[in-house]
């Protein structure tokens, strides 16, 4: 029987033709390694997904059993408690409502006595109706009110209608005159909310550093740092003229003060209705939310395939894979490599053709190193934003 090599066994001979025993023995000793240490880092990717939901101990419960390799710097990487459920909250955050009133009536004079001034500016009442400030658009005879529909967290749109029925009551307490139900002229802002199911603060920090990164065909984004630092806080999403904010991914827990920075990343369609395109309360159904939100954020997913955002280490581990398959020569690893290095600090590095060549070779190869981060992680962009795509938690609430 002929003993035959594995199809990727490419050893790299001398000069000369005919190797000796012990040069083949060295070469096969080396090709045995790098399949080890091929083993290691895929044994270390299954142990670091399940760990992703859960601590060490919750390793073992799944069934996995932690390798002997998992040294005292790899096993704080992973998480030393269960976190518990990871936040999958989705739902309303902001909206707003309003009411046309009809010129002459007890409301009409009722708000003209609290707010005399004309124009279309709205004029802000001082007071609040069931945590809504409301709003007087004297030349439009336009009553609104805006806020958010649930006060300890996201809502959910089969609540909307409810919130609706009492936030009428509410603004009509506070004006001193009843809203008919037949001035309701629906919704004039809706903020729908998803939040990202992170393992780790630092995965949130790696996803809004990828999102940054990424290209979305027909969006502008604009990226909002940290003061004093490359920390990414918010990505924007403007239209094409880049007027109106369509949505954006931002840290609610810095923006919110409750939480470290990455912990809760929020993805926010931001929907303004004009008046001849507003919908009734009643339209606002968990299938009509879900959907548009979707909508909104489906180029973003299509941008994000393939990309994976990771630390330092991790990402020269993948620089690696891209070498041995090929897909990258030693001499654009290099560049790539040290390109991701310096422009994560701020540094300048040759002329705006150079930088838009070396970005585009990283982008092809779904490499973006999360700027600001220095611990070991490693996202698969498009993955987690499909996740957040199909959740079912919009029945749910926070």
């Amino acid at each position: 029987m002929q003993l035959k090599p594995p199809p990727d066994f490419r050893p790299e001979w001398p000069r000369r033709s005919d190797p000796t025993l012990e040069e083949l023995v060295a070469c096969w000793d080396r090709e045995q390694a790098r399949v080890r240490d091929r083993e290691v880092r895929e044994e270390w990717q299954r142990v670091r997904e399940h760990a992703r939901a859960g601590s060490l101990a919750d390793i073992q419960d799944a069934g996995v059993v932690p390798p002997s390799w998992l040294g005292p710097k790899t096993r704080r990487a992973l998480p030393s408690a269960a976190p518990g459920r990871p936040l999958r909250a989705a739902g309303v955050d902001t909206w707003s409502v309003c009411w046309r009133l009809p010129e002459g009536s007890e409301a009409d004079k009722a708000i003209r006595a609290l707010a005399p001034r004309e124009g279309y500016r709205a004029q802000v009442l001082r007071d609040l109706a069931d945590g809504h400030r409301v709003m007087w658009f004297a030349d439009a005879q336009l009553l609104a009110a805006e806020g958010h529909p649930r006060s300890d967290g996201l809502a959910s749109p089969n609540e909307l209608v409810a919130v609706h029925e009492r936030l009428r009551g509410s603004v009509g307490e506070l004006i001193g005159a009843e809203l008919s139900e037949q001035w309701d002229n629906g919704v004039r802002r809706l903020d729908a909310t998803a939040d990202v199911p992170n393992g780790s603060a630092g995965e949130g920090l790696a996803l809004l550093a990828g999102i940054a990164a990424v290209q979305i065909g027909g969006v502008q984004t604009v990226v909002r740092r940290a003061v004093g630092g490359g920390r990414v806080e918010t990505v924007e999403l403007h239209g094409r003229r880049g007027r109106r904010i369509l949505g954006r991914v931002y840290d609610k827990g810095v923006e919110a003060g409750m939480a470290r920075p990455g912990a809760l990343v929020r993805l926010e369609d931001q929907r303004r209705y004009d008046a001849g395109a507003r919908r009734s309360v009643e339209e606002l159904t968990v299938e009509y939310v879900r959907n548009t939100w979707r909508r909104r954020f489906l180029p973003l997913w299509r941008a994000t395939k393939g990309v994976k955002v990771a630390g330092p280490l991790v990402l020269a581990e993948r620089i690696g894979e891209l070498i041995e398959t090929g897909e990258l020569t030693p001499g654009q690893a290099r560049a790539v490599a040290g390109f991701l290095l310096l422009e994560a600090a701020g540094v300048q590095q040759g002329s705006r053709r150079t930088r838009y060549r070396l970005r585009a070779t990283a982008a092809e190869a779904g490499l973006v190193l999360a700027d600001g981060l220095m611990q070991e992680v490693e996202v698969d962009l498009g993955a987690l934003v499909e996740d957040v795509l199909e959740s079912e938690a919009w029945t749910c609430t926070s």
